[in-house]
């Protein structure tokens, strides 16, 4: 399932529970979690090759030309004589017709000096890598606050505060370590902090700094797209990993079902609280909806969701709009008994709305239903508007995009007329306007 979801969208897999799943680093989905993780695994690496740079950094040989005592010089080029000999003091002391020599240290002379440089190209990459890390520090302290002080205390959750307060706690150590050595020579007085191939090529031959820019840029990288036996990250609990390959599975099957439909995803709230799946031909509208908002009635409608009681959160709408008719089916997924469960079945069925209409069906989708082979019967279902769909393999998916294209495709109306979404048009013998 979650090979399936990593196909269909891989941010439906990321969690914070304390089962993981490897990880590789390509693409560019992230988020605190992710950039925590990697920051934990490659900071305090990254901070050790920092401290070697530190002690031993890489300086360029420069020159230049400086002003000097007399007494303190021990060899003088053409242009230093030259120039010492353009002053009264200096032609004094060196020309040979001078009768009266001045003091040594009243003379000065321009001497060629050679000193060491560590303001050069390969301090400044490292200083931009070290840079870009302490602001991901504080990035990640500022995303794992928010997660902590937003959290929903579920039974069905592990509870996240605590592991945040201890992650937070790590995220800021590492960052003071890193500022510390950023106050530290070379990095405190390197002019600028860019990437440049003199720089990179310099790096590359120092075993101390090639460590301290992998490491970093490791821990800066977004994506985790792939495979790499080195990494791993968060998953969501079991039953949220099936409550959305269950959306996986219904958009999907949609989409196989009717390819005359040009699909698209919107994600309608922050994170992946609302995610929206919208199929359009013409002036027929089907959409999938997963973790849609539906206010209570005394409140404005969402998109055209209402509950008669109070606001609801189902796992999985689909709708159909046409100028002929609308319809509303909804999936709740449940990754436990069904018999516990079905009282979920039986409230979405008899409180939510849409544009005015009630769900012409409220399924369970579950793992198992050999216990309760009469929910999952399409009569029980024609019948009693609620139900159950075994869901948990690839065919039984197919089953139910069957049973969709069914549902949407064909639908009988109470005077016995059909509808044909593929043709957009209704057959029918009695030309009256379809009831809702």
């Amino acid at each position: 399932m979650v090979e399936a979801i990593l196909d269909f969208d891989p941010a439906l897999v990321m969690g914070t529970e304390e089962a993981q799943f490897g990880i590789g680093h390509d693409g560019a989905l992230t988020n605190a979690h992710l950039q925590y993780a990697r920051l934990r695994r490659y900071g305090n690496r990254f901070h050790r090759a920092l401290t070697q740079i530190s002690q031993r950094p890489l300086t360029t040989l420069k020159s230049d030309r400086t002003s000097v005592s007399a007494h303190t010089v021990k060899r003088l080029d053409s242009a230093s004589v030259h120039k010492a000999l353009r002053g009264p003091t200096g032609q004094a002391l060196l020309h040979p017709a001078s009768t009266q020599r001045p003091a040594l240290n009243t003379v000065r002379f321009e001497v060629s000096r050679s000193y060491e440089e560590e303001d050069n190209p390969a301090n400044h990459a490292v200083g931009l890598i070290l840079f870009d890390v302490l602001r991901r520090c504080r990035q990640v302290v500022r995303g794992l606050q928010h997660a902590a002080a937003t959290e929903v205390v579920c039974d069905t959750r592990s509870a996240l505060t605590p592991r945040l307060v201890r992650r937070i706690a790590f995220t800021e150590s590492l960052a003071r370590k890193l500022q510390r050595l950023q106050r530290a020579r070379p990095f405190c007085i390197v002019t600028a902090r860019r990437l440049s191939a003199a720089g990179l090529n310099a790096i590359s031959a120092h075993p101390a700094y090639a460590r301290a820019y992998r490491f970093g840029w490791y821990a800066l990288r977004s994506g985790w797209l792939g495979k790499d036996p080195d990494e791993t990250l968060w998953v969501s609990p079991t039953w949220e990993v099936y409550e959305r390959w269950c959306f996986v599975t219904v958009v999907s099957q949609l989409q196989r079902q009717f390819p005359e439909l040009v699909w698209s995803r919107e994600y309608r709230s922050v994170g992946l609280k609302e995610i929206v799946w919208r199929g359009i031909a013409a002036d027929v509208t089907v959409e999938a909806c997963y973790q849609v908002r539906c206010p209570a009635i005394d409140q404005p409608a969402h998109r055209g969701f209402q509950s008669l009681s109070r606001e609801r959160y189902p796992d999985i709408v689909v709708t159909l709009d046409s100028p002929s008719t609308k319809r509303l089916l909804v999936f709740d997924a449940k990754y436990r008994s069904a018999l516990d469960a079905m009282e979920s079945a039986h409230i979405y069925h008899d409180s939510l709305q849409w544009k005015g209409i009630k769900p012409d069906v409220s399924l369970l989708l579950i793992p198992r239903a050999d216990k309760v082979t009469a929910l999952i019967s399409p009569t029980y279902h024609a019948d009693y508007g609620v139900g159950a769909w075994q869901i948990s393999a690839e065919s039984e998916g197919e089953a139910l995009g069957i049973e969709l294209k069914r549902i949407l495709s064909a639908i009988r109306f109470t005077s016995g007329n059909v509808f044909d979404l593929h043709n957009r048009s209704a057959l029918v013998d009695n030309p009256r306007s379809v009831p809702g």
